[in-house]
């Protein structure tokens, strides 16, 4: 039976969309994964990888030996990468396009979409994020996503009783409600390792990761492929904190 992640992923011949990169176990500051496996924190002095020598079997073969595992390994999806796999399915896109043509009444608050904050945010321009005047192209999709950080702790599991690990989730607040908080519809940019939760001021490392996608997803926008518009519809995003 598999009884970590990346058994189960090898286990049911899976893929997933992460990257993952080299992090300090101790300051949590992150780094691209092509940085050399000799590499250590500047911070911190600690070695990024573990140290591996080479086996008989390697010296005789003249193999290169693989690369040395890391000390502490972060998962890493951006959300404007994330949306080309979620749009993929017609049923996201479809309750999106349905959300821009439901009328919004003034006071009356169904949905995260009728806040202050959705109604009334200006886009990059300084127009109405949402207001069809505001749109580059005609079949534009404006999302608004919600940010959580969660932590799970398996306190009745004897081999991790005390390994505490965290994931960033990003909420579609466009989709029809039954269809929002589907656990196959949150969308995961980072997974926190642990074993235990990083201060405030290293938690920052990973939210300037999240932080400096949204802008580019703000300003910019992502074109992605969806099944209405194989060529590619532009996603522009604005978010809120959960």
């Amino acid at each position: 039976m598999p009884i970590s992640l990346h058994s189960v992923i090898k286990t049911f011949e899976l893929q997933d969309q992460f990257t993952v990169h080299p992090g300090c176990p101790s300051c949590h500051r992150i780094f691209q994964p092509t940085i050399p496996s000799s590499s250590h924190c500047p911070n911190c002095d600690l070695p990024l990888f573990t140290s591996k020598g080479t086996n008989i079997f390697q010296k005789l073969s003249g193999r290169r030996p693989p690369p040395p595992p890391l000390k502490f390994a972060v998962p890493i999806a951006p959300l404007s990468s994330l949306l080309a796999d979620f749009f993929a399915e017609g049923e996201m896109e479809s309750s999106v396009d349905e959300w821009q043509q439901t009328p919004h009444e003034p006071g009356q608050y169904t949905s995260p979409m009728d806040g202050t904050v959705p109604c009334e945010v200006k886009s990059h321009n300084g127009s109405l994020f949402f207001d069809k005047a505001s749109l580059e192209e005609e079949n534009e999709i404006r999302l608004v996503v919600t940010f959580s950080l969660d932590w799970f702790n398996v306190n009745n599991s004897a081999f991790a009783s005390s390994h505490s690990t965290g994931v960033m989730l990003f909420c579609i607040s466009n989709l029809r409600p039954e269809l929002r908080y589907q656990t196959k519809n949150l969308l995961m940019p980072i997974v926190l390792p642990g074993p235990s939760e990083p201060m405030t001021e290293q938690l920052q490392n990973y939210l300037k990761i999240i932080v400096d996608d949204l802008i580019k997803l703000y300003e910019e926008g992502v074109r992605v492929k969806t099944p209405t518009c194989p060529e590619g519809r532009c996603q522009a995003t604005q978010w809120s904190l959960a």
